[in-house]
């Protein structure tokens, strides 16, 4: 890849969180950086995209079986960090008074990209960090237990999961990047406008291994 293939700030992309050839969610995102170490993206408050509806009655959102997408409205400001090397992403949300609320850290394989932006393919933990950054708890323990026991991932992969979240969390304990780079006073820029989901958002997806 050369700085000609880099995306500029203020493209808009296609983020899509998918599963085998199947797509669970597709955000139109803006682009805030693009470089060898990172990719930095914005999701704006009022964004309409593309989520997939599951039955509750099976007690978890797992990628299992069919599914429709539908339209939804995101509703608050969100940012997206993530680096070269890390098999998670590095999320800051902010309320919907524009106050910086909290980090949360979603275990992910890394991004792949495509014609139209990036596709990733969730692995169902998290980690959910105080705004100011005194605490922080696991989430979705129970859906990526239910994963490794319907055989959706390996225990194998379930521990290489749970390993990569201590990761994350040294570098939070570390105050290591991003969370000293000041991204809690982040403004978008004002000429950006709200990116909407182009005709091409349903391009095949190429299946990775999980």
């Amino acid at each position: 890849m050369t700085i000609e293939d880099w995306w500029q700030p203020g493209d808009q992309i296609v983020m899509r969180s998918v599963w085998g050839e199947k797509i669970a969610v597709a955000w139109p995102m803006t682009v805030i950086e693009d470089s060898p170490g990172r990719l930095v993206l914005y999701l704006a408050e009022g964004t309409r995209y593309k989520l997939r509806r599951f039955d509750p009655s099976a007690g978890f959102r797992l990628p299992i079986g069919d599914w429709t997408l539908s339209d939804d409205l995101w509703r608050v400001d969100l940012i997206r960090i993530m680096r070269d090397g890390d098999d998670h992403a590095y999320l800051g949300f902010w309320s919907e008074d524009g106050t910086f609320s909290r980090w949360y850290i979603n275990m992910e394989q890394h991004y792949r990209r495509t014609s139209i932006g990036i596709d990733f393919v969730d692995h169902f933990l998290d980690v959910v960090i105080d705004g100011n950054l005194t605490g922080w708890r696991w989430k979705d323990e129970d859906e990526l237990a239910a994963a490794a026991s319907t055989g959706l991932i390996t225990r194998q992969a379930a521990d290489a999961i749970r390993a990569e979240g201590r990761r994350a969390i040294t570098r939070l304990k570390a105050h290591a990047p991003p969370f000293n780079e000041g991204w809690e006073k982040w403004k978008p820029n004002p000429e950006w406008s709200i990116s909407e989901l182009p005709s091409t958002w349903q391009i095949q997806v190429v299946p990775s291994r999980q």
